[in-house]
């Protein structure tokens, strides 16, 4: 099995003392237990933590990494894959830079053995020109088709009507693309915690299944409806599944 290392939590000041003890006491004791190796427990312990309204990068990277220990010992090992996930990535968002957090974070999605590949059907064109840059590509041709339109429309000219057929295409089509790209990238992120859990159709139990997903899988939250939440797969495929299966980073 492998080995983990912990990191220390830096708690900032909260609205009451007890508050403060309680999690600094739940912390150490999940530190205690992780040494132990009993990693049901620490996972509870850091999840007490956190109950109380106390967060930080280390907190979250310590549960996620309990999380997976649990799960390489085989304890509930879908669900516990799930929570390494969902900590450790959050984890990762509150410290970018750290080595170790994004060491654990691979071997979590590795333990998941999900292909990932891109996090949405737009990430290939936005880590090439980034939102920002997207959307400013989009305004310029569609300031250069109002031009040539409103050019053509005075003058009459046969070159600006052949350059409008090339640049009207190519700047309804970036809009669209960017309009794509814009919702997807306020779209939040989620983890699959459930073992296993079909996607379907429509939000009830008996819509047609559309794909089944497990412990770890990311997915981007789209909807609510009731105890249902509507979700987005890189591939572009949309489905309802429980709430309770689901998780926002």
């Amino acid at each position: 099995m492998t080995t983990f290392v912990l990191l220390l939590a830096l708690l900032q000041p909260g609205p009451s003392a007890n508050t403060q003890d309680e999690a600094t006491r739940l912390f150490t004791l999940g530190q205690q237990l992780y040494a132990e190796a009993d990693y049901e427990g620490a996972v509870a312990a850091f999840e007490g933590a956190l109950a109380t309204g106390w967060t930080s990068a280390a907190v979250h990277y310590n549960l996620g990494t309990a999380c997976l220990a649990a799960a390489d010992l085989g304890s509930g090992p879908g669900q516990a894959v799930g929570c390494a996930v969902l900590h450790l990535e959050r984890a990762h968002r509150l410290r970018p830079g750290d080595a170790t957090i994004r060491h654990n974070l691979r071997l979590a999605h590795d333990r998941a053995d999900v292909d990932l590949g891109p996090r949405t059907l737009m990430q290939p064109l936005l880590r090439a020109v980034g939102l920002t840059g997207l959307l400013g590509l989009s305004g310029a041709f569609y300031v250069a088709t109002i031009g040539l339109l409103s050019a053509w429309f005075w003058t009459r000219r046969l070159v600006l009507r052949r350059g409008l057929i090339v640049l009207a295409p190519l700047a309804a089509l970036l809009i669209v693309l960017s309009t794509v790209a814009w919702r997807e990238h306020h779209a939040p992120e989620a983890v699959i915690l459930a073992a296993e859990t079909p996607v379907r159709a429509a939000p009830t139990p008996d819509a047609r299944e559309r794909a089944t997903l497990r412990a770890g899988h990311l997915v981007r939250l789209t909807a609510q409806q009731g105890e249902w939440a509507e979700i987005r797969l890189a591939d572009g495929t949309r489905g309802w599944l429980p709430s309770r299966t689901v998780e926002a980073i």
